[in-house]
């Protein structure tokens, strides 16, 4: 009898570890929807009972803020190929905002109450501290990283309405004040040489504000809209720009977006309810979207005039992005809604967007250098963060060429080269040329 009680509650257990088990699998497990020509794949990447906020995504590489250990957020990285998950540092203090370009991750760190930026580099798992002022919102692209800087508050001046734009290359180590106008500039983003902000030169404080463009490479600057409302978070990918929007009444935000190379504007949303936080990859907008009640996902395809609702559940889903074919997101539907902090419970979310017979995206060339100065003979290890591409040809400027995705150059005479990188796909070719990017002095 004793033998068959202990039978019995051996399979109980059994059972029930299965049961969990297959509980833990289907929560992480994939589900499909189509929508038109599309599939659309969504991922629950978090798990966790607690806070996994704004997320950001490169590659393979998706990053958020993570408040699983109570004490405050933390940063975390999640390896879609690998299905690896990672801290990225031990302090719980404050790490907010994180954004991602290749193998580096920036984010506003909380010293003393005061947000400063930092870098971490995944390849070396190395951190770094960026400024020494205060700032926030850092974006990074490439060697650069931009952020609202708030050196004005050093002296105890909170009250202070004098933010600016501020550019740091991560291989100099130089900094470069973008805004001077003595008002409010921030939400910055870039992409190659082009700079985008959120500016209140033209209102009362932080309002209304309108959005401006620098560019790195001629030092000019660009007022993009000029409307007595208000717009704010810029995005900025190739020579679209796009904004939240509110011409078209309270509580009716809209993405608009302006197209550098023809100077025309297109207002992309017309849904009397609110459409924020707009991003761009490629020919893809997307956003966040409340005319259901709650927030989704939207999608807008440029290349097709078609506009997709990405997520359909009855929770908030908010602050996407974008890379490729995936989009992340925050979402609410394992915890409390967006407005309720005292048991909050969101989730990362993800979306893989397959099309029947689709072309491959336009290619976009870049790259990066691990030394960019030095006596000859250097040896530079050149890497490619191109994307969509499918060939290289490198030019490194003293009439040597490779056609290697990562290639290793020595530099034996001393001189300022000019590199560039071409890349192909199926879809066209794009050229990256970085000018006298590498300075070789005379050996000793």
């Amino acid at each position: 009898m004793e033998k068959k009680t202990r039978s019995i509650a051996l399979a109980s257990t059994t059972l029930i570890l299965f049961l969990i088990l297959a509980l833990t699998m289907a929560s992480a497990a994939s589900t499909q929807r189509v929508v038109g020509n599309l599939t659309l794949t969504e991922t629950q990447i978090t798990t966790n009972h607690s806070s996994q906020e704004m997320p950001a995504i490169y590659g393979d590489t998706i990053v958020w803020e993570d408040n699983r250990n109570g004490e405050g957020c933390t940063l975390y990285a999640y390896n879609i190929s690998t299905s690896e998950e990672t801290p990225l540092s031990d302090n719980y203090v404050g790490e907010f905002k994180a954004s991602i370009y290749g193998d580096r991750v920036v984010w506003q760190y909380i010293i003393d109450g005061y947000p400063y930026a930092h870098m971490y580099n995944l390849s070396t798992s190395t951190e770094t501290q960026i400024t020494v002022n205060p700032a926030w919102e850092p974006i990074i692209y490439g060697d650069k990283i931009v952020c609202t800087d708030g050196r004005a508050w050093l002296n105890g001046n909170t009250d202070s309405d004098n933010a600016d734009v501020y550019m740091y290359d991560v291989f100099t180590s130089q900094e470069t004040q973008i805004t001077t106008n003595e008002s409010w500039q921030g939400e910055p983003a870039i992409y190659k040489d082009r700079i985008v902000w959120k500016d209140a030169r033209n209102g009362v404080i932080y309002s209304p504000a309108d959005i401006y463009m620098y560019n790195v490479t001629t030092a000019t600057e660009t007022q993009i809209t000029d409307d007595n409302y208000d717009q704010y978070t810029p995005d900025i990918y190739e020579d679209r720009i796009v904004w939240s929007d509110n011409r078209n009444g309270a509580g009716n935000w809209d993405v608009y977006m302006y197209n550098i190379s023809t100077g025309t504007e297109t207002q992309i949303t017309t849904d009397v309810s609110s459409q924020e936080y707009p991003v761009i990859y490629g020919d893809r907008i997307v956003w966040q979207d409340m005319r259901n009640g709650g927030y989704d996902v939207y999608m807008y395809d440029l290349s097709t005039s078609t506009e997709t609702q990405i997520t359909d559940n009855a929770w908030d889903q908010i602050y996407p992005k974008i890379y490729e074919n995936k989009i992340v997101w925050e979402d609410f539907r394992n915890g409390m809604n967006v407005y309720d902090y005292h048991d909050r419970n969101p989730d990362i979310y993800m979306c893989t967007i397959s099309e029947n017979g689709s072309a491959p995206e336009r290619p976009c060339a870049d790259f990066s250098a691990n030394v960019t100065c030095g006596y000859a003979p250097l040896t530079v290890q050149f890497t490619d963060i191109s994307e969509n591409a499918v060939k290289w040809y490198w030019d490194f400027g003293d009439k040597t060429y490779s056609a290697d995705q990562n290639p290793v150059h020595t530099y034996s005479k001393e001189g300022k080269y000019t590199v560039s990188l071409t890349v192909k796909n199926a879809d066209g070719t794009n050229t990256e040329a970085k000018a006298k990017c590498i300075s070789i002095s005379k050996g000793k």
